[in-house]
């Protein structure tokens, strides 16, 4: 045998386990409703970001980013019924029989109420599954909720009543006007 490390390290590396390749999917919502009412967009975990845009309803992309095209595939937004009877765009993940997610650019760990559930967000263990919303709201006045519970939340440029809502993430509001 000529290269006996070689040899050693091609066993070693054989011996380790896969990683799997993160998967990505992209989905998109509008609210039906009046954006002048009181409406809610909801996301567990990630980033969302909210901007102004010359457009006469409510609309979110998310980027889905997943261990497996199956638990990405099984992600979804929803238009419920959110807190009081509020129309609300939920981003709504799949638990099945476990109750933690992983968000691996988290802060460690929290556990928070969401979609009628007590969650727990972890930095390591869990299923790897969260979403990066992009919200576009009229550029005229709004009564919105923007609720990221475990991530960075952005708002630039929106105007009316507004609350930016998270439990576990920083908040950066930059020319918003109103209450």
């Amino acid at each position: 045998m000529r290269h006996p490390l070689l040899w050693v390290c091609g066993i070693v590396l054989a011996a380790l386990p896969a990683t799997s390749a993160e998967v990505t999917r992209t989905l998109r919502a509008e609210l039906s409703g009046s954006p002048a009412a009181d409406f809610a967009v909801e996301n567990l975990a990630g980033t969302m970001k909210v901007t102004a845009a010359d457009i006469a309803t409510v609309e979110v992309v998310a980027t889905v980013h997943a261990e497996s095209a199956r638990l990405a595939d099984a992600v979804e937004i929803r238009q419920v019924s959110g807190k009081e009877g509020v129309p609300t765009l939920r981003v709504i993940y799949p638990f099945g029989g476990g109750r933690t997610i992983r968000y691996p650019h988290g802060g460690g760990s929290s556990t928070v109420e969401y979609d009628g559930s007590r969650i727990k967000v972890r930095r390591d263990g869990g299923r790897e599954v969260w979403a990066d919303v992009e919200v576009r709201v009229p550029r005229s006045k709004v009564s919105g909720t923007f609720r990221n519970l475990v991530g960075f939340l952005d708002a630039e440029g929106i105007e009316g009543s507004i609350l930016l809502d998270t439990s576990s993430g920083d908040i950066a509001a930059r020319d918003v006007a109103g209450r």
